[in-house]
């Protein structure tokens, strides 16, 4: 099993976090795009880390693999331009340890690696860690700048079958030993709620995980019913390929419609699906990011929703993933998405209309969870308060 089954670390790959346009392999002129006087100061840069890595080879007092050291630095320059980008090695992608993991989803912010997400049977959930905590640390290794792939390496691949988390809790460190278990995430949920209100929940969108056909034929199944108004839950999401969060704009919004825009280029909604009318909510959280913001904020800006929640969490790069000389995985953010009335998401997110503090652990709905963020979405809807099979 992999380790983003198993972890559900967010931005694994640039399929999974913001949109890939384009693969490609780095030639040593990239592209031939740049002016001659940036090729001097590029080749005056290498002149230099090349001296750098010679002194380290040559004089440091211990073997270091010089590959290895190459993608830190990349990670490292990538951090302080914008915590979206990803240096990894090919195989980081299809590696396998074992069945066993703590349950939990994490995503880099602007402040540090985040818990966004937990499994229903989250092993770190059941020893006291909660939905916002950040962790700083893995078996004693420091987060700042550790890409999320390696963060779920060292939680699941550790060769133990239990993994010390160190963290921060509303300004409160903490540490704690989590126990490894089976964990698993429901990444799809589709359900009829309280009288005739649809639910449906996604964690990504892809044509290999939720695709919009799925959602189509989900949205008919419940419609075939007695539902006529939808919630939309977005909450956690780890974002997805555009070219699949637009088709499922379009069972929303008309054809034609825009819902965002980078510099260069308006974006309107192609034809996929026969657009419904059904009134709809929204639901985001702070941990909502990529194409979930995308995919919200269009539905807000034309007016065909209202967003309930949290501030989203910002993300509105579009990725490009390219394949360097020694086989690394460069995942480069080369333009920011803004909304269709021009305002900026990335860093500023999507603002909710109903501002409501995330406090469910799973961000989906589960039975008899306290849920105030879905609660306010379904009074929202049926013009009465949400009530609960049984608190837990």
């Amino acid at each position: 099993m992999r380790i983003s089954l198993l972890v559900a670390i967010l931005c694994l790959a640039s399929t999974s976090c913001g949109t890939t346009h384009q693969k490609t392999t780095v030639e040593p002129r990239i592209y031939g795009l740049i002016s001659e006087r940036k090729q001097q100061e590029l080749d005056k840069a290498a002149n230099t880390y090349r001296a750098f890595l010679t002194a380290i080879a040559e004089r440091y007092h211990s073997n270091i693999n010089l590959s290895i050291l190459t993608r830190w630095s990349m990670q490292g320059a990538l951090v302080r331009l914008n915590p979206h980008g990803l240096v990894a090695p090919s195989e980081s992608f299809t590696k396998t340890c074992n069945s066993y993991g703590i349950g939990i989803v994490v995503a880099q912010s602007a402040n540090g690696v985040i818990i966004k997400r937990f499994a229903h049977n989250s092993p770190a959930l059941k020893v006291g860690m909660q939905f916002g905590d950040f962790v700083t640390a893995v078996d004693g290794a420091g987060t700042y700048g550790m890409p999320t792939f390696e963060i779920a390496e060292r939680i699941v691949c550790n060769g133990k079958n239990s993994v010390q988390l160190t963290g921060v809790r509303e300004k409160t460190p903490f540490e704690v030993i989590i126990r490894k278990g089976h964990v698993s995430f429901k990444d799809f949920i589709s359900e009829k709620l309280s009288g005739d209100v649809g639910y449906l929940y996604f964690s990504s969108v892809s044509p290999f995980s939720t695709s919009a056909g799925k959602v189509y034929r989900a949205i008919q199944t419940l419609r075939d019913g007695d539902t006529t108004k939808f919630i939309l839950d977005l909450r956690s999401m780890d974002g997805g390929q555009i070219a699949t969060a637009n088709h499922i704009l379009n069972i929303f919004l008309p054809t034609g419609t825009p819902y965002a825009k980078t510099k260069t280029t308006s974006l309107t909604i192609p034809a996929a699906y026969p657009t419904i009318e059904n009134e709809l909510v929204v639901l985001v959280n702070r941990g909502t990011a990529s194409a979930g913001e995308i995919i919200a904020s269009a539905l807000q800006e034309n007016g065909r929703a209202i967003i309930v929640g949290e501030r989203t969490a910002g993300f509105g790069s579009v990725i490009t993933e390219i394949t360097l000389p020694d086989e690394t995985i460069l995942a480069l953010p080369i333009e920011e998405y803004f909304d269709v009335s021009g305002k900026k998401l990335e860093g500023v997110g999507v603002v909710p209309d109903i501002s409501v503090t995330e406090e469910n652990p799973f961000a989906q709905w589960v039975p008899g969870v306290h849920d105030p963020i879905l609660q306010t979405g379904l009074a929202h809807l049926t013009g009465k308060p949400f009530q609960y099979a049984e608190a837990r």
